[in-house]
């Protein structure tokens, strides 16, 4: 699925409506129990021709080793964003 939003509404600006915001259905993990591991390793070994597109994510969230470690046990291609340069060795 590809979302485009066209470049006028990515640079408006407008007032937030509230302080807080809620956003349905975010609800971000710090750590994953052992159930929800077991069905992600499940659905990557599913998958026909896996491969991770990692972004400036990875940088920001100082992951660059996980991301490492987790590519050299499952052999699993990458390619990154423009602002995800750097977060993974570009040579063998």
């Amino acid at each position: 699925m590809l979302i485009d939003i066209p470049k006028n509404i990515q640079n408006a600006t407008t007032q937030p409506i509230s302080e807080r915001v809620n956003l349905r259905g975010y609800h971000p993990i710090q750590h994953a129990d052992d159930v929800a591991l077991n069905e992600v390793v499940g659905l990557i070994k599913q998958a026909k021709c896996p491969m991770i597109y990692c972004g400036g994510g990875i940088i920001s969230g100082e992951a660059s080793a996980e991301l490492l470690e987790f590519v050299e046990r499952t052999g699993i291609p990458v390619a990154s964003t423009l602002m995800g340069i750097g977060c993974f060795p570009e040579t063998p």
